[in-house]
């Protein structure tokens, strides 16, 4: 029903002669009108302190997750102040690397003095 529609159902419903006045039937449209605007108004606000409750609990919950990530951020920053530095690793690099030079060359002794032992017992 268009705009034009509206009017005309308006005015065939405007009373003439049934004791009404025309101030009367406006004024209850007006609190009809008033009534509806206070409920949607109503239904607003409360869908807004809706709102604003899940917000409140997302806040929250980003805090409690924020918290975490914190918590483990310093766990790590612990942990790799633990850590030994590439300057400190060198020195012992080294004393590993001439350790199993050592090793190596008593290895080399031993297969030879073995042999040896081997050889003079074959004799």
């Amino acid at each position: 029903m268009g705009w034009a529609g509206e009017a005309v159902a308006i005015g065939a419903a405007i009373p003439n002669d049934d004791g009404v006045s025309l101030k009367e039937y406006f004024s209850e449209i007006f609190r009809e009108h008033t009534g509806a605007t206070q409920r949607a108004f109503d239904a607003h606000r409360r869908e807004h302190e809706m709102l604003q409750i899940a917000i409140g609990k997302a806040e929250q919950n980003v805090e409690k997750r924020l918290e975490g990530m914190n918590e483990f951020r310093q766990q790590l920053n612990t942990q790799a102040s633990t850590f030994a530095t590439k300057d400190e690793l060198v020195p012992f690099s080294r004393f590993i690397d001439r350790f199993w030079g050592v090793i190596a060359g008593l290895l080399i002794a031993n297969a030879i003095v073995t042999a040896l032992v081997i050889k003079l017992l074959q004799k």
